[in-house]
């Protein structure tokens, strides 16, 4: 174990560093800059965290247990708003090295997912939890002009991939929810060049199929991701439109009316980007959108006409 390998002098300046740290966040709560909810940490005690984890970045023992002792101080926090504040330091960890080598900061992702991985039933909103992971995912992929790195790390990309996977897996909703909104971030921030496509949109529908028909609670969620995910790859989801349409049209009749909506508009999709593949059910689709003309929700009346129009 790394950290049996530190010596004890070393370890406890470094527990007092980062302790100081902390302790400094905690005190600057009361004057905490919480413009529309986003949490500003105070300048200076970021530089002395920068200053910490630069000077320890190569050390892995040192640098993972810089990383344990704050993990162990959010979970030992009382207050949810602590919490956040404290675990805005982990995409601050990125920081010194975005514009210089972001590379050494790779061995550590694993441990700073688990660390969010451990406060994910704790009362903090999946929301935040996403703005997290989003932060971390604009470091690790982006260059200096925010820009989409030509050569982005595969394994890298798996790790982060598998944490929102895991997560959807799991029987709780905020799990759920954080591994849908941080599936979805992944989706929209990164442009998947350096992938073969036509493997991950197999790789990807045999799991969202899966999602769709177990206990998967924010299934709006799910098809808003599936929305976005079609529009993406186009041309490679083509060979399974027929398997998604089935599914989709089992979600028109839903209860619930978010549902009842993300269903019609991954239809109004299929039908605008796929003809050919939507001709054979068209007389089963009709007649289903014929019903949702007399839905008690305005929009689904209206988008239910609108994709009746086009698909005649």
């Amino acid at each position: 174990d790394l950290l049996h390998k530190m010596n004890s002098d070393n370890k406890l300046s470094i527990k007092s560093s980062v302790e100081t740290i902390i302790k400094r966040v905690r005190n600057s709560i009361n004057d905490l800059n919480l413009k529309n909810d986003q949490i500003e940490l105070n300048q200076e005690v970021l530089l002395d965290y920068y200053n910490l984890i630069t000077t320890n970045i190569s050390d892995q023992a040192t640098t993972i247990y810089i990383l344990h002792l704050i993990s162990r101080e959010i979970n030992k926090s009382n207050s949810i708003l602590e919490k956040k504040i404290l675990l805005s330091l982990l995409p601050e960890f990125f920081i010194p090295f975005f514009t210089t080598d972001i590379s050494v900061t790779y061995p550590y992702l694993s441990r700073i997912l688990t660390t969010i991985q451990s406060n994910m039933l704790s009362g903090i909103a999946p929301a935040y939890i996403g703005e997290i992971f989003k932060k971390i995912i604009f470091y690790l992929f982006n260059d200096e002009e925010g820009k989409n790195k030509n050569e982005i790390n595969k394994d890298l990309f798996e790790t982060c991939q598998g944490f929102c996977l895991y997560n959807m897996k799991l029987m709780e909703m905020n799990n759920q929810l954080v591994g849908i909104i941080c599936l979805n971030i992944l989706l929209t921030e990164l442009d998947y060049s350096f992938l073969n496509k036509n493997n991950f949109a197999y790789y990807i529908w045999d799991k969202i199929s899966l999602f769709l028909d177990s206990k998967f609670t924010p299934k709006s969620n799910l098809l808003k991701y599936l929305y976005d995910f079609i529009s993406k790859f186009k041309i490679p989801f083509k060979p399974y439109v027929d398997m998604a349409i089935y599914k989709i049209l089992e979600y028109l009749d839903n209860d619930d009316p978010n549902i009842r909506k993300a269903s019609l508009n991954i239809l109004g999709l299929l039908i605008s980007f796929y003809p050919n593949e939507i001709e054979p059910i068209k007389n089963s689709i009709i007649k289903l959108l014929t019903i949702l003309h007399n839905d008690k929700d305005d929009n689904i009346r209206n988008k239910s006409i609108y994709i009746y129009n086009k698909i005649k």
